[in-house]
Protein backbone atom coordinates (compact mmCIF):
# COMPACT_ATOMS: atom_id res chain seq x y z
CA UNK A 1 0.00 0.00 0.00
CA UNK A 2 1.57 3.69 -0.87
CA UNK A 3 0.29 6.14 1.28
CA UNK A 4 0.56 9.41 -1.11
CA UNK A 5 -0.95 12.03 -1.78
CA UNK A 6 -0.47 15.19 -3.81
CA UNK A 7 1.01 18.94 -3.50
CA UNK A 8 4.59 19.72 -2.36
CA UNK A 9 6.19 20.70 1.00
CA UNK A 10 5.46 24.11 -0.21
CA UNK A 11 1.90 24.50 -0.86
CA UNK A 12 0.29 21.94 1.53
CA UNK A 13 -2.78 23.30 -0.03
CA UNK A 14 -2.15 21.60 -2.93
CA UNK A 15 -2.55 18.27 -1.03
CA UNK A 16 -5.45 19.30 0.70
CA UNK A 17 -7.30 20.05 -3.23
CA UNK A 18 -5.87 16.95 -4.54
CA UNK A 19 -7.04 15.11 -1.88
CA UNK A 20 -10.61 17.01 -2.19
CA UNK A 21 -10.59 15.81 -6.05
CA UNK A 22 -9.90 12.32 -5.62
CA UNK A 23 -11.28 10.89 -2.25
CA UNK A 24 -9.37 7.32 -3.07
CA UNK A 25 -6.58 9.51 -2.74
CA UNK A 26 -6.95 9.84 0.72
CA UNK A 27 -4.89 7.41 2.52
CA UNK A 28 -7.12 7.08 6.16
CA UNK A 29 -10.63 7.53 6.69
CA UNK A 30 -12.33 7.01 9.44
CA UNK A 31 -15.60 6.18 10.66
CA UNK A 32 -17.58 8.97 12.06
CA UNK A 33 -21.69 8.38 12.34
CA UNK A 34 -21.49 5.73 9.55
CA UNK A 35 -19.94 8.31 7.03
CA UNK A 36 -15.99 7.93 6.04
CA UNK A 37 -14.24 11.05 6.73
CA UNK A 38 -10.61 11.75 5.71
CA UNK A 39 -8.06 12.88 8.82
CA UNK A 40 -7.05 16.10 8.44
CA UNK A 41 -4.19 17.01 5.91
CA UNK A 42 -0.76 16.78 7.88
CA UNK A 43 -0.08 19.96 7.66
CA UNK A 44 -2.88 20.72 9.38
CA UNK A 45 -2.77 18.94 12.31
CA UNK A 46 -0.87 20.74 15.10
CA UNK A 47 0.42 17.04 16.44
CA UNK A 48 2.30 16.77 13.25
CA UNK A 49 3.50 20.27 13.39
CA UNK A 50 4.64 19.40 17.21
CA UNK A 51 6.53 16.42 15.89
CA UNK A 52 8.14 18.78 12.93
CA UNK A 53 9.26 20.72 15.76
CA UNK A 54 10.71 18.43 17.97
CA UNK A 55 12.86 17.08 14.70
CA UNK A 56 13.77 20.49 14.02
CA UNK A 57 15.37 21.04 17.33
CA UNK A 58 16.96 17.39 16.91
CA UNK A 59 18.79 19.20 13.61
CA UNK A 60 20.01 22.09 15.22
CA UNK A 61 21.87 19.99 18.25
CA UNK A 62 23.24 17.95 15.48
CA UNK A 63 24.73 20.56 13.62
CA UNK A 64 28.10 20.25 13.16
CA UNK A 65 29.18 23.48 12.87
CA UNK A 66 27.83 24.65 15.86
CA UNK A 67 25.42 21.52 17.85
CA UNK A 68 25.49 20.38 21.02
CA UNK A 69 28.97 18.44 21.41
CA UNK A 70 27.47 15.31 23.36
CA UNK A 71 24.62 14.98 20.72
CA UNK A 72 26.86 15.30 17.85
CA UNK A 73 29.09 12.76 19.26
CA UNK A 74 26.00 10.22 19.73
CA UNK A 75 26.04 6.96 17.15
CA UNK A 76 23.43 4.49 17.28
CA UNK A 77 24.92 2.39 19.26
CA UNK A 78 25.24 4.79 22.22
CA UNK A 79 21.73 5.90 21.66
CA UNK A 80 20.04 2.20 22.13
CA UNK A 81 20.93 2.03 26.22
CA UNK A 82 18.94 5.52 26.38
CA UNK A 83 16.55 4.22 24.47
CA UNK A 84 16.06 1.33 26.11
CA UNK A 85 16.12 3.16 29.46
CA UNK A 86 13.15 5.31 27.74
CA UNK A 87 11.36 2.70 27.32
CA UNK A 88 11.48 0.82 30.38
CA UNK A 89 10.80 4.21 32.30
CA UNK A 90 7.62 5.17 30.05
CA UNK A 91 6.31 0.90 30.54
CA UNK A 92 7.07 1.85 34.68
CA UNK A 93 5.37 5.34 34.25
CA UNK A 94 1.93 3.62 32.65
CA UNK A 95 1.88 0.71 35.28
CA UNK A 96 1.28 3.18 37.84
CA UNK A 97 -1.02 5.36 36.04
CA UNK A 98 -3.05 2.36 35.99
CA UNK A 99 -2.78 1.97 39.35
CA UNK A 100 -3.23 5.10 40.64
CA UNK A 101 -0.65 5.80 41.63
CA UNK A 102 1.27 8.66 39.84
CA UNK A 103 -0.91 11.77 37.70
CA UNK A 104 -0.93 11.03 33.58
CA UNK A 105 1.32 13.95 33.43
CA UNK A 106 4.23 11.63 34.65
CA UNK A 107 3.76 9.03 31.89
CA UNK A 108 2.83 12.29 29.58
CA UNK A 109 7.09 13.15 30.70
CA UNK A 110 7.92 9.63 29.80
CA UNK A 111 6.78 9.43 26.41
CA UNK A 112 8.12 12.96 25.65
CA UNK A 113 11.52 11.48 26.68
CA UNK A 114 11.21 7.78 24.72
CA UNK A 115 9.82 10.04 21.56
CA UNK A 116 13.04 12.76 21.63
CA UNK A 117 14.90 9.25 21.67
CA UNK A 118 13.15 8.06 18.87
CA UNK A 119 13.16 11.24 16.97
CA UNK A 120 17.11 11.44 17.83
CA UNK A 121 17.77 7.77 15.99
CA UNK A 122 15.92 8.46 13.15
CA UNK A 123 17.64 11.69 12.80
CA UNK A 124 21.27 9.94 13.23
CA UNK A 125 19.61 7.54 10.20
CA UNK A 126 18.18 10.87 8.15
CA UNK A 127 21.85 12.12 8.32
CA UNK A 128 23.09 8.63 6.70
CA UNK A 129 20.94 8.90 4.24
CA UNK A 130 18.97 5.89 5.12
CA UNK A 131 15.13 7.14 5.27
CA UNK A 132 13.44 9.68 7.57
CA UNK A 133 10.67 10.92 9.87
CA UNK A 134 8.26 10.96 7.10
CA UNK A 135 9.26 7.96 6.28
CA UNK A 136 9.06 6.28 9.68
CA UNK A 137 5.48 7.64 10.15
CA UNK A 138 4.25 6.62 6.93
CA UNK A 139 6.30 3.20 7.37
CA UNK A 140 4.19 2.95 10.26
CA UNK A 141 0.50 4.04 9.16
CA UNK A 142 0.97 1.64 6.24
CA UNK A 143 1.88 -1.45 8.27
CA UNK A 144 -1.44 -0.52 11.30
CA UNK A 145 -3.57 -0.14 8.12
CA UNK A 146 -2.57 -3.02 6.64
CA UNK A 147 -2.72 -5.02 9.80
CA UNK A 148 -6.20 -3.61 10.18
CA UNK A 149 -8.23 -5.06 7.18
CA UNK A 150 -11.50 -5.62 9.60
CA UNK A 151 -11.41 -1.71 9.66
CA UNK A 152 -10.04 -0.54 6.61
CA UNK A 153 -10.84 -3.42 4.16
CA UNK A 154 -12.91 -6.73 3.93
CA UNK A 155 -12.70 -8.34 6.51
CA UNK A 156 -14.84 -8.37 9.62
CA UNK A 157 -13.99 -9.53 13.66
CA UNK A 158 -16.20 -8.56 16.46
CA UNK A 159 -14.12 -9.81 19.03
CA UNK A 160 -10.41 -8.85 20.28
CA UNK A 161 -9.48 -12.68 19.98
CA UNK A 162 -10.60 -12.48 15.81
CA UNK A 163 -8.69 -9.09 15.83
CA UNK A 164 -5.62 -10.84 17.26
CA UNK A 165 -5.90 -13.81 15.10
CA UNK A 166 -6.35 -11.29 11.83
CA UNK A 167 -3.31 -9.63 12.87
CA UNK A 168 -1.10 -12.59 13.54
CA UNK A 169 -2.26 -13.94 9.67
CA UNK A 170 -0.84 -10.69 8.40
CA UNK A 171 2.09 -10.38 10.75
CA UNK A 172 3.19 -13.79 9.15
CA UNK A 173 2.59 -12.91 5.31
CA UNK A 174 4.69 -10.00 6.13
CA UNK A 175 7.23 -11.68 7.57
CA UNK A 176 7.09 -14.66 4.86
CA UNK A 177 7.20 -11.67 2.55
CA UNK A 178 10.14 -10.40 3.58
CA UNK A 179 12.03 -13.64 4.20
CA UNK A 180 11.54 -13.95 -0.02
CA UNK A 181 12.82 -10.12 -0.31
CA UNK A 182 15.90 -11.45 1.45
CA UNK A 183 16.51 -14.25 0.22
CA UNK A 184 16.28 -12.83 -3.34
CA UNK A 185 18.50 -10.21 -2.57
CA UNK A 186 20.55 -12.55 -1.48
CA UNK A 187 20.90 -14.71 -4.28
CA UNK A 188 20.80 -11.24 -6.55
CA UNK A 189 17.44 -10.79 -8.00
CA UNK A 190 15.43 -7.82 -7.41
CA UNK A 191 12.49 -8.72 -5.60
Amino acid sequence: MSVHAGGNARNPGDRAAALDEDSDARPFRGQIDGMATPLPPASDDPRTQDLAALCAIMERLRRPDDGCPWDLKQTLATLFPYLREELEEAAQAAEKVERGEVAPDELREELGDLLFNVVFTVELCRERGWFNMGDVVAGAAEKITRRHPHIYGDLSAATPEEVERIWQAVKDDEKAAKAERNASKRDGVDG
